[in-house]
């Protein structure tokens, strides 16, 4: 593997190698994530943002669930099982399928469960694409308006 190299520029802003890119395969517009290895390096991903409710997010829920059905998934059951896990998908590595330890959920408590984590889901999701401050433009409106209908009140006026 080649080495190269970009400087920091203004705003924490550096330009990819035209190579790196290219191995990659990316292109412009493609959104990318950084994360930080824990000893001082970043690693560099291809990144995808599917928007909730899309064509594009129920086609991957339906080949998530097909995974799970498959039973190409992990069992994690703790912060350090979620880490060794990580740590496996990034070494490229394919995780090992636990068993789990207690019972399986019948259907009717795994549709239960299902439909707690898609509500938790979206109400986080909702607070997150939220406006920053809408509700206090929204309260700030209504006390406004409820002040001008004070001042008609003492003027006489009806409304």
């Amino acid at each position: 593997m080649a080495r190269e190299y970009a400087r920091l520029r203004e705003r924490n802003q550096v330009t990819l190698p035209a190579s790196v890119v290219e191995q990659m395969g990316l292109n412009l517009g493609d959104i990318v994530e950084f994360s930080t290895n824990g000893k001082g390096g970043v690693q560099l991903h291809p990144a995808k943002i599917v928007k909730v409710g899309s064509a594009e997010a129920r086609q991957e829920e339906k080949a998530a669930k097909q995974d799970i059905q498959e039973g190409k998934y992990t069992l994690i059951r703790s912060v350090g099982d979620f880490r060794k896990h990580v740590e496996k998908l990034r070494k490229g590595e394919a995780p090992s399928v636990a068993e789990p330890e207690a019972e399986h959920l019948t259907e009717s408590q795994r549709h239960d469960v299902e439909a707690v984590v898609e509500t938790t889901l979206m109400k986080l999701l909702s607070s997150l694409v939220e406006a920053p401050g809408s509700s206090h433009k929204h309260r700030h409106h209504e006390e406004r308006a409820a002040q001008r209908r004070q001042v008609r009140s003492q003027a006489g006026e009806s409304f």
